[in-house]
């Protein structure tokens, strides 16, 4: 695989994989014929993130090359690796800086060197070169409906972003309480702590406040934060709405946001 992406890429690039960063300890890398797919899970398998970068994200984009079809036309050509994300942080660590300095980047993954090569080409005729030593691996891949959530609804990721900021920073998880006209947030308590010693938030959201509603089903449903602040981070960077699809208690919660090119 072959790619060439501009400075405006570059940057969604860079947000994209310190957003991955905050979930897991390692980002997927999955080449295809419609783009790139950067995908991670944390630690306990209880989320999963992918970011597809199709075609009209990339200046120029190549799956596989000429010359690998006709040397082993049969063999298998598509590449499905891993790496730590403190190597690929490494690259992408200052935003800022790949904001102001960075043209164009050319990411290669060839198919006889166990190398992601990225390379910078910056202002004043500077370019910056990376080899990053991959793993080969499965593809990896969350169990989840992919369509026909009973709610969907809708906002800014700076009105979830705000309404987070009614909770205390040590708060570990949140119940989304979905009725038929709003959605309720509180804080997780466990059954073991008493209550009554504990400081209770509450927030509820009144359906006209978001961009689009609609609950078929009355349910609850817990989860981290953590993840949701990272893929907030990204969001709102971006300006972007975000979409967020339940199906009931013990089913995945759903969030996505899509960025045109």
């Amino acid at each position: 695989m072959k790619c060439l992406l501009d400075a405006t890429s570059v940057k969604v690039l860079a947000r994209a994989i310190h957003c991955l960063a905050k979930i897991g300890d390692e980002l997927h890398i999955e080449p295809t014929e419609n783009g790139l797919t950067l995908k991670t899970v944390n630690a306990s398998k209880s989320a999963y993130s992918a970011f597809n970068f199709h075609l009209p994200f990339f200046l120029d984009f190549c799956h596989i090359s000429e010359n690998t079809i006709q040397a082993d036309p049969d063999e298998d050509t598509v590449i499905k690796c891993k790496l730590p994300m403190k190597s690929i942080l490494s690259v992408f660590r200052s935003i800022g800086s790949l904001e102001k300095s960075v043209e164009t980047c050319n990411i290669m993954l060839p198919l006889l060197e166990a190398l992601l090569i990225i390379e910078f080409k910056c202002k004043h005729g500077i370019i910056k070169h990376f080899n990053l030593r991959y793993f080969e691996c499965e593809s990896v891949e969350a169990e989840f409906c992919k369509s026909g959530y009973a709610s969907k609804f809708s906002c800014s990721s700076r009105f979830y972003s705000e309404t987070l900021l009614s909770f205390h920073s040590s708060t570990q998880e949140v119940t989304w309480s979905l009725a038929m006209d709003q959605v309720h947030l509180s804080n997780h308590i466990d059954d073991e702590i008493d209550p009554s010693k504990c400081v209770r938030t509450e927030v509820t959201l009144a359906k006209d406040e978001f961009v689009d509603f609609n609950v078929a089903l009355c349910t609850q449903v817990t989860f981290c934060l953590k993840e949701l602040r990272a893929i907030l981070a990204f969001a709102e960077a971006l300006k972007l709405d975000l979409d967020c699809r339940m199906e009931g208690a013990g089913q995945y919660e759903k969030f996505i946001y899509t960025l045109m090119y």
